[in-house]
């Protein structure tokens, strides 16, 4: 395939070059000329003043299609290109051989021109219709595809963290805990969480550091009153809320005074 197509406008046509460079071997295929055209696109900008100024036309001594850009949408130039593309099929066919330069109102003042232009319009319509919408088809099939395997990475990508988190094998919650932590604040070190939670743990189950029976009796003594401070203000809000008693002795195990009470009176 040989066609060319060359952009003496003013125009940024990145967009439109590719759709015309798809739309080219569509159009040859569908319309059934052999030979190939030339592609023009032209700036005149008095042209594109008039309302009612030139869109396009085809030379079939060259087999060339110029196309004026100016100012108009490129779907609109495509149905232009397919148009003329058209009327190149018709040469290539010898339908236009000895018609001599054509004049406005042709198309109303001659029969067999009439013809070829209700063709021109009539197919170059239908076939960039129809390559439009099997381009359409393609792009949102692609689109749901895409959405569909994204899909599918999102529920693996969950999947497997929640699986790390049952197996507590998650080691970068922490880091992306922390991360934000200093991202909301804007300034300082994020607060090393599960750090200060081990070392917690560390002294109350190390055997290295064995308290007094003083201090732990004094320990116990001072549990034992923020306890009781605890449960006299929970209770209060309990009563309030009318929850059961036993509901508020489920709460006062688990809660951290209540483990840490277990914990120093084993020892």
């Amino acid at each position: 395939m040989n066609f060319v197509i060359k952009n003496n406008s003013s125009s940024d046509l990145s967009q439109l070059v590719p759709l015309v460079q798809e739309f080219y071997p569509y159009a040859k295929e569908q319309m059934g000329f052999d030979k190939d055209a030339t592609i023009v696109f032209e700036s005149d900008l008095e042209n594109a003043k008039n309302p009612l100024g030139k869109t396009a036309h085809y030379n079939p001594e060259n087999f060339s299609v110029t196309i004026y850009v100016d100012g108009r949408h490129p779907k609109d130039i495509m149905r232009s290109v397919s148009h003329e593309l058209v009327h190149h099929h018709q040469n290539c066919d010898g339908k236009l051989e000895n018609i001599g330069p054509t004049h406005e109102g042709y198309a109303q003042t001659d029969s067999y021109l009439r013809e070829m232009e209700e063709d021109a319009y009539r197919r170059g319509n239908l076939v960039f219709r129809d390559w439009e919408n099997q381009k359409n088809i393609k792009e949102n099939t692609k689109m749901k595809i895409t959405k569909e395997e994204l899909k599918s990475f999102v529920y693996e990508a969950m999947k497997e963290i929640l699986t790390e988190q049952s197996r507590g094998t998650a080691p970068d919650q922490t880091g992306s805990e922390s991360k934000m932590r200093v991202d909301e604040e804007g300034e300082g070190d994020p607060e090393p969480v599960v750090e200060l939670v081990d070392s917690q743990e560390k002294e109350l189950t190390s055997e290295d550091v064995e308290p007094t029976e003083t201090q732990v009796a004094e320990e116990k003594e001072e549990l034992k009153e923020t306890t009781d401070e605890v449960v006299a203000e929970d209770t209060e809000e309990v009563t309030t809320e009318e929850v059961e008693t036993e509901d508020l002795k489920e709460w006062h195990n688990n809660s951290l005074y209540g483990k840490l009470l277990k914990e120093y009176t084993k020892r």
